[in-house]
């Protein structure tokens, strides 16, 4: 595991910030809300901290900061993991001249598991929300945060209309979400053989291209939308798999790209 060093470092890293993301307005509160402040003269002042410090330590509030900063941490992330891969093809190379056959073996290994790091990452910190929430018996989700999430027609609608299925089909819907995206990062490395301009290809597809996209086309073929599909309401297989239809085409395409080493 010591040539996956770097690769750990950086799961660790998008763990620790996005953690600090979702609690900030607990910390927020915390640290800087004050007792002795005029406004609060004759009231429960202690009270009031503790009812904002529940509230921004809710379940359900800390999900949607979660999701919400997921969309920027992320596709960061992956560029990162990006360069990592990068290196690291770099050093295959070395260790495969004269092997080609075992090359594209250990990169299409290469690629699985660093895309597995990042993927299994934010299945552990979306465990340390929920164990933390628990432990705090604060994990309570209203009806009203999955009402209409699934239409009755979905045969999703019997497992995403619960409290359960609220929080887990947010994991769910993440995990594949992250995985191809990095999958997808890697192919274009191998292709253009620059981690810098094919970070920026990377994130002008997933940010910039779906700024434009999202005027022009259903929401649910835009590439941004498998990291972002919990913001939409409407949950089907259909709407769900959708988006992943343009990554498969541009990984087919890619894939019969030559490649030079």
């Amino acid at each position: 595991m010591k040539k996956y060093r770097n690769s750990i470092i950086i799961c660790m890293t998008m763990i620790l910030v996005l953690l600090l993301l979702v609690y900030k307005d607990y910390f927020k509160t915390l640290f800087t809300f004050r007792l002795d402040a005029s406004d609060l003269a004759g009231i429960d002042a202690e009270g009031i901290k503790q009812n904002v410090l529940h509230s921004h330590s809710n379940l359900q509030f800390l999900l949607w900061n979660l999701g919400f900063f997921s969309s920027f941490v992320i596709p960061i992330a992956i560029v990162f993991i990006g360069y990592e891969y990068s290196s690291l093809k770099d050093k295959y190379l070395k260790l495969s001249i004269g092997k080609s056959g075992k090359y594209g073996h250990r990169l299409n290994r290469l690629k699985l598991m660093l895309a597995s790091f990042l993927s299994f990452s934010y299945v552990i910190l979306f465990g340390i929300v929920i164990l933390l929430t628990v432990i705090n018996k604060n994990a309570a989700i209203s009806e009203y945060s999955f009402f209409g999430l699934a239409s009755e027609k979905s045969i999703l609608a019997p497992f995403v209309n619960t409290a359960f299925g609220f929080v887990a089909i947010q994991l769910i819907l993440l995990y594949p979400a992250i995985f191809v995206n990095s999958i997808v990062m890697f192919y274009i490395i191998d292709i253009v053989h620059d981690p810098l301009r094919s970070s920026l290809i990377f994130l002008g597809v997933i940010w910039l291209s779906s700024i434009v996209l999202y005027r022009f086309l259903p929401y649910w073929l835009v590439p941004m939308t498998t990291i972002m599909r919990f913001s939409y309401n409407d949950l089907a297989l259909p709407t769900i798999l959708a988006p992943y239809v343009p990554y498969a085409i541009a990984v087919l395409c890619m894939r019969r790209i030559p490649k030079t080493i």
